[in-house]
């Protein structure tokens, strides 16, 4: 039973019947009609129709019959779309009266980086999500639970932090990172990321740490992907993933140019061009974009300028091949938040409480402190179609990460007069920070391959008609880190006061660490339908994984090498029901394998260390509402994560430093929903709530035996919604806003304190007439102040627990300029 607030419980009622309520408005025509194959004259269902002048759209019936209702009197150019099938467009007039309009849609070859939006309009949905399977499917026929972000719902909130879009998700939640990479949580558990079917980030080595390293001006739209996902992505952990889908080159002309500005001296410079390039037979497209801004955080601040080219050549009617290269560079001050110091009362309870001189704008470092980022990635693929059913892909991604940070680390608090192992009692104050004086080199290269072969069949059996929608991929990628390190400690600072003192005691002169592995994986599955109504998806992969690493620790000669290989098979099973076209119930259960890879930034990995195995049940209800223009996806959900693997620093103070076991298993149960899409044609919104416990069971650890994760919810939602006016004297003004609530939260796996909970409050409006679209947001109306977690600590006295606070009331000015 979970017990919430009861201000938030009524704020998420009464703002889902304000959403939900609303009354269509009364139109004067309509448009109906059937859709056949035009080989077969057979019915086609489940294909998209939609108006391109008007925000208006519908979709066929298992009788392939659609209608369109209440559409103003006018011409309009009507739009068929559905996967496998060639796309048409037909102009209608509309009086006041009832069109009829028949249509044939001619089977066309599928491509399976192809995606079929539902409906020309934007909006909150597309009905679509190619990460699910690979392959392009309506959501209504996955026995999954998937979400999307769409370009719509990134411009109305101006995201330009990738991390902020994902709270428009149920069950997705961030963790601080310090000076590294934003971590990303989805049921409780870390997420991977994806750019195109690709993984990115991890180590030490990508993004700062409240942000993703993913550029927002090169991104058409976030996929998410709950539940356990090995079989398609390789090993990670049970909560899910989120795959970032690229713009791409598209066949007509077009240009884009937008500059942006606010709070804390923030100003963005982006553009993007898109056409033919010579002839039809060759597409391309550029993405820029250059950023600068100061902070809320005293001495932080940073500078970004990111390009990306792609391209599309159609080599045949049956072959393609698309080329996409990136280069980022980024300097920014790296950032380890606030700190809370740990203590312990005289009967042994641990507790931990902000240093006093912790604000929402100080700042733990030096003005010197500095990181600077390159990035550089390419991508290629090939993509042939041997017949109209069955299509071939050959993927492959490279992407080189270096980083130089200089920074300091707050390394020991001498708690009560406690000093770090090697140090004589009474060197340092009592309860002051020691301070390392961190010097990074790093850097990381990715290189993935992909084989996928796509095949769709359809036959009788039994006097069923049956169809089925397989692939059959094989995947390497291969992740290589090589960190080099000098710490030493220069600086002492008293956490009451503020006060610096400068020292000279080396506890660490050099270390490195090189580590590299390599993960193969061969997967199948199989979405069959049966009779229109029932569908099932089989599948299973079977993955080998191998870490080295080679350590050179501080005050040793030798390098020390370990290794660490296992090897698993993971189940997707899955069943679907239609009930109606706009109605569908779903139950599954699939398997994650995570083994550890470079991008763990591991030490002296064990060789024993085993791979975390997890297992989820789920089942779900999917509706769509409104004629079809909102989709709300339901779920339940139950996790078990076997053989959980943590580290922790090694209370001996020598090599190795860090240590890694297998600490027990860790249990989720919960429930999502997400509702997206239109109310009226005006009207656009976006809701998603989460409620879950989570919680260790049976660990070798006994500090963290029945307690719950640290930074996991047990209730986080948000609210959306954007009125758009369309027709007389305010045409193209758009008004909206939202909410964003979350409970409070562990700071550590030990529970040994919370950060408590909180509801922010965003705005928005916009005018957009001709080209152009001038935009004004508001964050964080009400200047709450909350905390994002990132763990520490664990019933030790000496370490710190890390905290990011958020960001005060700010605002962003935007203007666009389209052709």
């Amino acid at each position: 039973m979970f017990s919430f607030r009861g201000f938030h419980v009524h704020f998420y009622v009464v703002c889902f019947i304000f959403l939900f309520s609303a009354s269509l408005l009364a139109q004067s025509g309509s448009i109906s009609g059937k859709i056949v194959n035009a080989d077969d004259q057979t019915p086609l269902s489940s294909v998209n129709i939609s108006l391109l002048d008007k925000a208006m759209d519908a979709s066929t019936n298992s009788e392939g019959v659609y209608e369109l209702a209440n559409v103003p009197a006018g011409v309009y150019t009507l739009q068929a779309s559905s996967v496998g099938y060639k796309l048409i467009r037909l102009q209608v007039t509309v009086a006041d009266s009832k069109v009829n309009l028949d249509i044939q849609l001619k089977p066309e070859p599928i491509g399976m980086n192809e995606v079929v939006i539902s409906g020309y309009r934007e909006t909150y949905s597309t009905g679509d999500n190619y990460s699910a399977l690979r392959m392009n499917a309506p959501m209504m026929t996955l026995p999954l639970s998937t979400a999307q972000v769409t370009n719509k719902l990134l411009t109305d909130q101006n995201i330009i932090n990738m991390n902020e879009a994902l709270r428009n998700v149920s069950g997705v939640a961030t963790e601080f990172g310090g000076p590294h990479p934003l971590v990303v949580n989805i049921r409780g558990f870390n997420a991977s990321v994806f750019k195109d079917g690709f993984k990115i980030g991890g180590g030490g080595t990508s993004g700062g740490g409240d942000d993703l390293p993913v550029s927002s001006i090169s991104v058409d739209r976030i996929e998410v992907l709950k539940g356990p996902s090995t079989i398609l992505y390789g090993r990670g952990e049970p909560g899910g993933i989120i795959n970032f889908i690229s713009k791409q080159p598209q066949m007509e002309s077009g240009y884009t140019v937008e500059a942006m500005t606010g709070s804390f001296q923030q100003y963005r410079l982006g553009g993007s061009a898109t056409g033919p390039l010579l002839s039809e037979s060759v597409l391309y497209r550029v993405d820029g974009s250059y950023e600068k801004s100061n902070s809320y955080r005293d001495e932080v601040k940073s500078n970004t300028y990111f390009v990306k080219p792609s391209f599309a050549l159609n080599v045949s009617e049956e072959t393609k091949v698309y080329l996409t290269g990136e280069i980022s560079r980024s300097e920014f001050t790296p950032d380890r938040g606030v700190l809370m110091l740990p203590s312990v009362s005289a009967d042994g309870i641990f507790s931990a409480s902000f240093a006093p001189i912790s604000s929402r704008s100080y700042f733990f470092g030096l003005p010197t402190d500095n990181t600077d980022q390159n990035q550089q990635r390419v991508v290629a693929e090939v993509e042939h179609i041997i017949t109209p059913d069955w299509t071939v892909r050959l993927a492959a991604n490279y992407e080189y990460v270096t980083q130089w940070s200089l920074y300091e680390v707050d390394y020991f608090y001498t708690y009560k007069g406690t000093m770090p192992a090697g140090i004589p009692a009474g060197t340092f104050p009592p309860n002051w920070s020691i301070r390392l004086h961190s010097d990074l080199n790093s850097n990381r290269t990715d290189y993935g391959t992909r084989f996928e072969s796509s095949l769709r069949l359809s036959h009788q059996l039994f006097g069923t008609r049956m169809a089925h929608g397989i692939l059959v991929a094989a995947d390497m990628l291969q992740i290589k880190t090589d960190l080099l390190m000098d710490y030493n400690p220069n600086q002492l600072l008293d956490v009451s006061t503020g006060t610096r003192m400068n020292v000279s005691l080396p506890m660490f002169v050099h270390e490195e660490n090189f580590s590299k592995s390599k993960d193969y994986g061969i997967s199948f599955q199989d979405l069959i339908t049966i009779d229109e109504r029932w569908h099932l998806l089989l599948g299973g992969r079977y993955e080998n994984n191998s870490i080295d690493v080679t350590q050179l620790a501080a005050y040793t000669t030798t390098p020390k090498s370990t290794k660490n290989e296992s090897s698993g098979f993971v189940p997707r099973l899955g069943v679907l029901y239609q009930f109606y076209d706009n109605m569908s119930l779903y139950a599954s259960y699939m398997g994650s394998y995570q083994t550890p890879g470079a991008d763990y930034g591991l030490w002296d990995i064990p060789a024993d260390l085993k791979p975390e195995r997890a297992y989820q049940a789920e089942t779900g209800v999917k509706l769509e509402l409104l004629n079809k223009r909102a989709l709300l996806s339901a779920s339940v959900f139950m996790i078990d994560k076997y053989d959980v693997i943590a580290s922790e620093n090694n209370p001996a103070g020598v090599s190795p430093y860090k240590l890694y076991y297998n600490i027990g298993k860790e249990d989720a149960q919960g429930f999502d929903i997400d509702v997206v899409g239109e109310v009226t044609s005006n009207l656009r919104v976006s809701a998603a709530f989460n409620a879950q416990k989570m919680k260790f069971t049976n660990p070798k650890k006994i500090i963290v035996d029945g307690k719950q994760r640290y930074g996991t919810p047990t209730y986080s939602g948000n609210v959306w919604a954007v009125y758009e006016f369309n027709n007389g004297l305010f045409n193209g003004l758009g008004i909206g806003g939202g909410a964003s609530t979350r409970s409070e939260v562990f700071v550590n796996d030990a529970n040994e304190a919370k950060v408590p909970a909180y509801t922010t409050f965003d705005a928005v409006t916009y005018y957009e007439f001709a080209k152009l679209r001038f935009q004004l947001n508001f964050y964080n109306i009400t200047n709450e102040l909350s905390y994002n977690v990132g763990n520490g600590g664990g019933g030790n006295p000496t370490a710190f627990l890390l905290l990011m606070p958020s960001a005060p009331f700010r605002t962003t000015l935007s203007v666009r300029y389209q052709i």
